[in-house]
């Protein structure tokens, strides 16, 4: 299942605040969460429509998986260590550009 834990795409390509529902959905099923940074987009689809432009770059980056069968690990501390791990990848990202 892929869910975007933001619920919208970024207008300032910075990470935004991210919803519980996907991890409460990983949490029930015992479903690792496969963390995954996405760059370039807004030069491609603006984060105001829908209007794609034929010509550029994504870069996909994954980090590595986070188990959610811990039974220590409860919702928010779940979403913050993802939430940790997305913002490494945004740093590998910004690293490499």
């Amino acid at each position: 299942i892929w869910i975007a834990p933001e619920g919208t795409r970024s207008k300032d390509g910075e990470l935004g605040p991210l919803k519980k529902g996907g991890f409460h959905i990983a949490k029930q099923l015992g479903a690792p969460i496969l963390p995954a940074w996405i760059s370039g987009t807004r030069e491609i689809i603006s984060p105001d429509g829908f209007g794609v432009r034929l010509h550029g770059h994504i870069t996909v980056r994954y980090g590595a998986a986070i188990e959610t069968n811990d039974d220590d690990d409860d919702v928010p501390a779940l979403l913050e260590r993802v939430r940790d791990r997305l913002l490494g990848l945004q740093a590998e990202s910004k690293r490499s550009a």
